[in-house]
């Protein structure tokens, strides 16, 4: 069975921000399921130059590595998925085997049942990425990418572009397109739970994927 870690990519809210008492619970919820699995956990934090940055006591979870970004806006991020990605190209942990998965998780977005750990614990030695499609219907496929699970081999790879390709699509197509190009949707396991309770963008509607 190949070896599993999780990589959480978490935004810092200023203490003085409207949302700051909902955001610490969302992280400290989300964070405590996602380091009950006793399994390796990396992390990247950004927009930390705050002053008043607390959001995390960073000595409750015990973060196999944990990357610090003051700020995403000195790497020209103009959007959200600039943020994410370039956030993960800077943080990506080292020392890893190519066939270790690579659970990649929005860390205030909180798993609610089992069901991808198992399904990335039981895959086979062929699969190479686990993941949710979502926009068939509109002929522009994407992958949700607050979870989903790549083999290190690939995810270092992901990682390694320019910033630069985000700014004309999201990082959800960006994941569908690397899939395609890299002649790995074969080798990819499509699954249509995810077990996990967040919200999409802008959208202040919490549900269930």
């Amino acid at each position: 069975m190949s070896t599993i870690v999780f990589f959480a990519t978490i935004a810092d809210v200023p203490k003085d921000h409207p949302l700051y008492a909902q955001r610490k619970q969302q992280y400290e919820n989300a964070l405590a399921k996602v380091f009950s699995y006793s399994t390796p956990v990396h992390g990247v934090i950004s927009e930390t130059n705050q002053e008043t940055q607390d959001l995390l006591s960073l000595t409750t979870y015990p973060f196999a590595s944990l990357y610090n970004i003051p700020t995403t806006n000195v790497y020209n991020c103009i959007n959200k998925s600039m943020k994410e990605y370039t956030s993960m190209q800077l943080a990506i942990p080292a020392n890893i085997q190519d066939d270790t998965w690579i659970i990649k998780i929005s860390g205030r977005y909180l798993i609610t049942d089992d069901t991808f750990f198992n399904t990335v614990k039981s895959a086979p030695d062929r699969c190479n990425v686990i993941g949710r499609t979502f926009g068939e219907e509109d002929n522009y496929v994407q992958f949700y990418t607050f979870y989903y699970a790549m083999r290190y081999k690939y995810f270092k790879i992901f990682v390694e572009e320019h910033n630069y390709v985000l700014w004309a699509k999201n990082i959800e197509r960006h994941l569908y397109d690397f899939v395609i190009n890299r002649k790995l949707y074969d080798t990819t396991l499509f699954v249509n739970h995810l077990g996990i309770y967040c919200n999409i963008g802008e959208d202040t509607h919490f549900r269930s994927f």
